[in-house]
């Protein structure tokens, strides 16, 4: 290759190299944009699914829960005692029912009703003077606020028998229902089962998620088995059956390990591509100019022969 192929073949090669590495980094950059904006919108899918999840099952408790207390009797009978045996008898009714209750529904870890005749508690053990409940602290305080119809923050529950404390979100209903003043329902959730409810909702071990009640405390926090560093927070959504906000994104490494691979795919391409567009530049050029190459010899040659007439 002579000289004049070789100007012609660095003057274009720097045009031709920098025409390529742009197109690689656009490209790559591409592909990093639409890689992050689909791990957002598979997150929030995912997320709004446990949330919704989450206020269905609980929002479907509690009307069973009411309507148990609308078609049953003797919740009256206890409300309102008559002094008759027959009343009496149907305190057991009362028992049967938050048991069956308890039963249906796995996330419930107990129930128990207070009557303000007579300041007693209905559990499923049995009754129990207000003053000598152990749950009396938290039961004095909701009664200050009848018309309160939130769930509680989490709470320590005493456990029957002189067990270990439960922890617990607490329900409460005026009774009777919707607006009455005469007593009042306590249907405690425990939390321990509705964390295991919302882990088993939670695919994989790339995401993570924090649950943080009203107050901004967190309730739960789930993480990727061998992980211990969060990434940036991709989906916030707020749960209003339980007022609770719901907080994940991808665990540290995961997100960024997966775009490391496509770029790394993207740059041995890119490489693969430049020293295959070289190769075939150094081929054209060579193939084009080489007619050229001989009629320029030629040329040089005729020259040599007018200027040396003893070439002839």
């Amino acid at each position: 290759m002579n000289t004049f192929s070789k100007k012609f073949l660095l003057s274009y090669m720097p045009i031709f190299l920098l025409t390529i590495t742009v197109l690689i980094f656009m490209s790559f950059l591409v592909v990093n944009d639409l890689s992050r904006s689909e791990t957002s919108k598979a997150n929030h899918i995912s997320t709004s699914y446990i949330v919704d999840t989450v206020d269905r099952t609980m929002s479907e408790m509690e009307m069973k829960v009411l309507q148990e207390l609308e078609l049953e009797n003797s919740y009256d009978d206890f409300l309102y005692p008559s002094g008759n045996t027959r009343s009496n008898e149907r305190y057991y009714d009362v028992v049967n029912s938050m048991n069956t209750l308890v039963k249906n529904y796995g996330l419930i870890d107990s129930i128990y009703i207070y009557r303000k005749q007579g300041n007693i508690v209905l559990t499923q053990s049995g009754l129990v003077e207000l003053n000598a409940f152990a749950d009396s602290d938290f039961l004095r305080k909701r009664l200050q606020e009848p018309e309160s119809r939130d769930w509680s923050k989490v709470r320590e529950y005493p456990a029957a028998n002189g067990q270990n404390p439960v922890q617990v979100i607490s329900l409460t209903r005026s009774l009777p229902i919707p607006f009455g003043q005469d007593g009042l329902m306590v249907v405690n959730v425990s939390t321990y089962r509705l964390e295991r409810l919302i882990n088993d909702l939670i695919s994989g071990n790339v995401s993570y998620l924090d649950v943080y009640d009203e107050s901004g405390n967190q309730v739960f926090e789930f993480l990727g088995k061998g992980y211990l560093k969060k990434g940036k927070v991709l989906t916030t959504i707020h749960a209003e059956h339980l007022n609770w906000t719901f907080q994940s994104g991808i665990q540290a490494g995961q997100l960024f390990s997966w775009v490391s691979l496509i770029s790394y795919i993207w740059i041995v391409i890119g490489i693969a591509t430049i020293i295959g567009a070289m190769v075939y530049l150094f081929y054209v050029t060579r193939r084009n100019y080489r007619p050229i190459t001989m009629m320029m010899n030629r040329l040089q040659f005729l020259q040599l022969q007018n200027n040396n007439p003893k070439l002839s």
